[in-house]
């Protein structure tokens, strides 16, 4: 009978972007991310009218994530 090895923990974050108008006032981007899905009290949210303001919200994720912060 063959070894059998566990795999590597596996990490799973995750990052949500929300785009919201109302015609009136414009653009609202909530940008809501996780590093670990299973801490919910690990969630960090931003709320902005920047396109680039949550564009770098999302960069930051990753690059924690990616840093396994």
């Amino acid at each position: 009978m063959a070894e059998v090895t566990a795999p590597e923990e596996v990490r799973t974050g995750a990052c949500v972007v929300r785009a919201e108008t109302d015609g009136c006032t414009g653009l609202r981007i909530t940008v809501t991310a996780r590093l670990d899905v299973e801490d919910a009290t690990g969630d960090r949210r931003t709320v902005t009218t920047s396109v680039a303001t949550a564009v770098a919200s999302v960069r930051e994720f990753l690059q924690a994530f990616a840093r396994g912060a």
